[in-house]
């Protein structure tokens, strides 16, 4: 395959196909097709871009055929491999099997699940302890018991001197279900958490929490389809009440 002399010119003949002068950043181009669009229709609509900027990106059918047998072969020596789907709640940590074949780990879970996450400790116990997750319904348990936590600081909290531990205490619930990727366990606790503050009440007045909260990007986590919410939703929920 030689692009050199894929193309045609006017009269039929062998060319150079894709010249840098045709190809060089089409997002330029259509940028300044963009704004002279709207200078002279102000009230119009954009358009789509010039078929000139766009032809490239949909190569003939002779073209791909005759650089498959080039691009299989390129896949075979570079040893590419499909890079399989990230598993929600899975954590890609390695397995390390002691030559005694002890299992620490087991040893060390029986000892964590007969006991909850302390308030004194919360967020390195949160933290072990989704170490150790397999099951969704383990996840679950240990933000349940890390709200137990966060409510806990919220009742003995002495104006706004404890806000940010308890901000850090949020911020490891929201940072460890976004690398998890499972936004809709932050989003529902923290939601609930609102619920709590305005509608039942059981910390007394903490609009000065709330108004602290609004600055901390811990807010509800957006993302697209069902994992997250739309940003008209997380900005809905920042508000008071």
């Amino acid at each position: 395959m030689d692009l050199s002399t894929f193309g045609k010119d006017d009269d039929g003949n062998p060319t150079e196909f894709m010249t840098i002068e045709e190809t060089f950043s089409p997002t330029v181009h259509r940028v300044n097709q963009a704004i002279r669009q709207r200078a002279i229709h102000p009230d119009g609509e954009v358009g789509e871009p010039a078929p000139v900027l766009t032809k490239w990106s949909k190569p003939p059918a002779e073209l791909i055929a005759n650089a498959e047998p080039q691009l299989e072969a390129l896949l075979k020596i570079s040893g590419v491999t499909k890079v399989p789907e990230k598993a929600k709640g899975k954590r890609g940590r390695e397995v390390i099997t002691p030559m005694s074949g002890l299992d620490v780990n087991e040893l060390l879970n029986t000892r964590r699940q007969k006991s909850d996450i302390s308030h004194e400790n919360a967020i390195p116990e949160f933290k072990q302890l989704m170490q150790v997750t397999e099951k969704d319904e383990d996840i679950f348990k240990a933000v349940s018991q890390m709200g137990k936590a966060i409510r806990q600081s919220l009742k003995t909290a002495m104006g706004n001197v404890n806000h940010p531990v308890i901000f850090s205490q949020i911020k490891a619930v929201r940072d460890e279900m976004i690398d998890i990727d499972m936004p809709e366990i932050y989003n529902d606790f923290i939601k609930d958490l609102k619920t709590r503050i305005f509608q039942k009440n059981e910390f007394g007045d903490q609009r000065n929490f709330w108004a602290d909260f609004k600055f901390q990007k811990l807010g509800l986590i957006r993302g697209s389809g069902n994992a997250g919410v739309t940003e008209e939703e997380a900005a809905e929920f920042l508000k008071f009440g």
